[in-house]
């Protein structure tokens, strides 16, 4: 059966060959720090990007595509040298020499460098042309600018051109900074043609119309065109066409509107939608890490603290907005509105650069000789954060700037799939080099030279069971974690993170010692296809019964045993599954296991299990476990067993895959929930919440229109009249659920009173605020997000003021229940530090 699988696989890669153009012309499009905004990648909700959207509809979507580094000049040296970090040694954009060659040497033990281009150019026959910023420094693009003919040019380029903006409308820009201080903004339509990346494709038009005519002087050769678009790169003046309609010139017209959506929650919406945010509460996936520790630090390089003093600074001298807002209000709404503008400022560059986009791909579609010719591969450098975890920038190694987008389209590529197996921009180069029939190059041992891995057979089969990790690297060059690389491994559904300090602490901060450095650790479930946790806020590195899937991804690093390794695909299913599971209960687990090429795994590994607790280890393909096997009183004080398959090359002893199973017990815990609503007009509002039971998460349905996942949800207005049903789904155990429904008719609305006015200020505020509430206050209670009592003392002050005081409560999102003779209203309390 194995050989049967093996030759089914070489005649499938054969004819993926046999459909593909014998020499296709590439078109290479790299965008500078794109996200996956892009609507076809369930990125903004508001977003626009219909030209990405039909690359990805006429090709292949790689769902799981990461960069090698969170910035420009290490990722873009390391996907064009076919390289990883650790070998070009850049690992920051300081790290980088201006003459892409010159980071290459002796001293680095690393000056063999061969360029995808320069390959393409001189074993290929490819003509390469380079349009703006395609290696790092876009002036000193490795190109040969002195070698006279482009047909006979050394380095990367037969040719390249390198512009800006044109002078006129640089001069411009400064008189639409936003708020007239900040380097991005709004600019007149008009100015759009001007622009350098409208340049840019017109560039690449007017050479694929003369190509096609036959009067550009390519050296009679089939084409490597790579387009390298600035937008969304900081900074971003774009055309106020673009903008999405919340966008605000002055900080006056806060006073009149706010500009993102508010609540968050709110749905219909009544401004821009804002990254998510833990239910916890505003930047608690931030705030839950270590204080001072490596990865908060890397957040807080961002652009976000300097921006957001300056804004609150200026709106203090902006009149009537300091009296209408209290400090903290001010400066919390400030903060917001700054965000919102900084991420519509953004979208609109992404939408800006997809209409560019759109105008190559027309233009390339009005040559059909040409199109039926040409592979369209598209990606970014690396992503983009824009506040998840209290940061604004790249230079993280969360998923927002490791992940990018990637489309592959053209003549024999199939249309309209998505690639979940993870891939990196390291597979680039040999992927283009086998699609075009151009040989990898080698070291002069004849070793291999290249470090990544074509994807081309998932190109005939997009659902191929691949499973090679990322690794993605960081370092900064000065104090915190400068010593040794900061690294990310990603693999087909976990992504670790491990940070090394440059010590154990004891010492100066710039003393380096690898055998005292301390570790911290970060470990999120994204899922097979992101449906986990691809938010990443729930780090579950700090569960013991996770050590062992990451003493495992460990060896995939640098210098480890699987270093570059395509590992087994390893899939459990829980057989019979329960809900939960009590202690005269029997677990029984299936595996299948893909071997390095996706097929299924044959003879020669065998499959060994252990668990989290007892000291057993069994083996075969699947498990069949008896929990009365566990001492009853570590299953007593137990929440979960976990298991873990490792799939073991016989020969050498080695791991090949690893999987694990994390399995809920006590099956007297099933959770149960009630509601109680009220409704005024056509707006409903959930009174009290009550959940018994053990469970993991929430979330409501209004309809099937709208999801919360806040304890109380933000008042839901309902566009039409007649039957509607709000739900809420409590998620428990072993991905089993218990929902809670009730109906309300709009034709007959429950009888309702008028509302009695509170608000609460400061909010956000410490652990202390002040309530106002014009009716007489019965009671008073204080919860979090998932419903649990919290201390509360309430201090009337006069004229209907109170004081509220909680505490030490921790950053995060609080429920306040006020109840008065009538009514019961709740209020959203938003606490930063302590």
């Amino acid at each position: 059966m194995r050989l049967f699988w093996v030759i089914l696989f070489l005649l499938t890669a054969c004819s993926l060959r046999a459909q593909l153009p014998e020499q296709p012309n590439i078109l290479f499009i790299i965008v500078d720090d794109l996200n996956d905004y892009q609507f076809s990648m369930s990125g903004h909700p508001q977003i626009q990007t219909p030209n990405l959207d039909r690359l990805a509809a006429e090709g292949l979507l790689f769902n799981n595509a990461f960069a090698t580094s969170p910035g420009c000049a290490p990722s873009r040296a390391s996907m064009l040298s076919g390289k990883d970090v650790n070998y070009t040694q850049v690992f920051d954009n300081t790290d980088y020499i201006t003459e892409f060659r010159n980071n290459f040497n002796e001293v680095q033990d690393n000056a063999l460098v061969y360029t995808l281009p320069e390959i393409l150019k001189d074993s290929g026959e490819y003509f390469t042309y380079a349009i703006n910023k395609v290696f790092h420094n876009p002036s000193n693009n490795d190109y040969d600018a002195a070698g006279g003919n482009d047909c006979a040019r050394g380095q990367s380029w037969n040719r390249m051109i390198n512009f800006g903006e044109t002078g006129s409308v640089t001069a411009e820009f400064e008189a639409y900074k936003y708020l007239g201080i900040f380097s991005f903004g709004a600019i007149p339509n008009e100015l759009e043609s001007q622009l350098r990346d409208y340049r840019i494709a017109d560039s690449a038009l007017l050479f694929m119309d003369n190509y096609a005519s036959g009067t550009e002087s390519a050296c009679g050769r089939p084409f490597f065109l790579a387009l390298g678009f600035k937008q969304p790169h900081s900074d971003r003046f774009i055309p106020e066409k673009y903008y999405p309609q919340w966008w605000q010139e002055n900080l006056n017209e806060i006073m009149g509107s706010k500009p993102y959506n508010y609540p968050a929650d709110r749905y219909p919406v009544n401004g821009f939608i804002m990254p998510p945010q833990p239910p916890e509460g505003e930047f608690a996936d931030y705030y839950a890490l270590p204080e001072g520790s490596i990865a908060q630090n890397l957040a807080d390089k961002g652009e976000l603290n300097s921006f957001i003093d300056s804004m609150v600074s200026l709106a203090q001298v902006i009149p009537g907005l300091a009296a209408l807002y209290s400090g903290t209000e001010l400066n919390e709404i400030i903060t917001r509105t700054f965000f919102a503008h900084y991420a519509m400022n953004y979208m609109a560059a992404v939408q800006y650069i997809d209409h560019q986009i759109g105008r190559v791909l027309d233009g390339l579609e009005a040559h059909p000789e040409l199109a039926d010719n040409t592979i369209i591969l598209l990606v970014s450098d690396h992503g983009y954060t824009i506040g998840e975890k209290r940061h604004v920038a790249k230079w993280t190694l969360w998923e927002t700037v490791n992940r990018i987008p990637m489309m592959m389209a053209g003549p024999g590529i199939p249309q309209g799939e998505v690639v979940h197996s993870p891939v990196s921009l390291l597979d680039i180069y040999p992927t283009l080099l086998e699609i075009t029939g151009v040989d990898e190059p080698v070291f002069p041992d004849g070793s291999r030279y290249l470090d990544g891995a074509s994807f081309l057979p998932v190109l005939n089969n997009p659902a191929l069971h691949l499973n090679r990790p990322v690794l993605s690297y960081i370092r900064n060059q000065s104090g915190l974690a400068s010593c040794f690389p900061q690294i990310s491994v990603r693999d087909n559904r976990w992504h670790m993170i491990r940070y090394q300090a440059n010590n154990d602490g004891s010492g100066p901060q710039n003393v380096c010692d690898n055998d005292t450095a301390i570790y911290e650790w970060e470990l999120y479930d994204i899922g097979y296809n992101r449906e986990t946790d691809p938010e990443e806020w729930n780090n579950l590195a700090a569960i013991s019964d996770y050590r062992p899937l990451m003493d495992f991804l460990q060896k995939t690093l640098y210098d480890s045993v699987l270093y570059e390794q395509t590992l087994m695909s390893a899939y459990l299913e829980v057989l019979g599954a329960q809900c939960l599971y009590d202690y005269n209960d029997v677990i029984e687990l299936s595996s299948l296991v893909y071997d390095s090429d996706g097929t299924p795994l044959g003879d020669g590994y065998h499959y060994r299990w252990t668990n989290s607790l007892t000291d057993d280890t069994l083996y075969g393909q699947q498990l069949s476990f008896a929990l009365n096997d566990v001492y009853e009183s570590t299953f007593n004080n137990s929440d979960y067993i976990s298991f873990y398959l490792h799939v073991i090359d016989s020969a050498s002893g080695i791991a090949k895959g690893f999987q694990m199973e994390r399995l809920a017990l006590h099956a007297d815990e099933v959770p149960s929930g009630d509601i109680t609503m009220d409704i005024d007009n056509n707006t409903l509002e959930i009174i009290s919440v009550d959940i018994t039971g053990k469970y993991d998460n929430f979330y409501w349905m209004f309809d099937t229109l709208h999801t919360s996942d806040y304890f109380y949800p933000t008042p839901y207005t309902f566009e039409t009249s007649g039957l509607h049903t709000i739900t809420l789904i409590i998620n428990y155990g072993n991905n089993c659920s218990v929902s809670v429904s009730k109906s309300i008719d709009l034709d007959q609305p429950l009888p309702g009173a008028g509302l009695d006015e509170f608000s609460l200020f400061p909010n956000p505020s410490r652990n202390t605020t002040q309530l106002k509430f014009s009716g007489e206050i019965t009671g008073i209670r204080l919860m979090d997000m998932q419903g649990r009592n919290l201390p509360v003392t309430l201090i009337p002050e006069g004229f209907d003021v109170y004081r509220v005081e909680g505490g030490q409560l921790a950053t995060g999102n609080y429920i306040l229940r006020i109840e008065s003779n009538e009514h019961t209203r709740h209020i959203r309390w938003q606490v930063h530090g302590n």
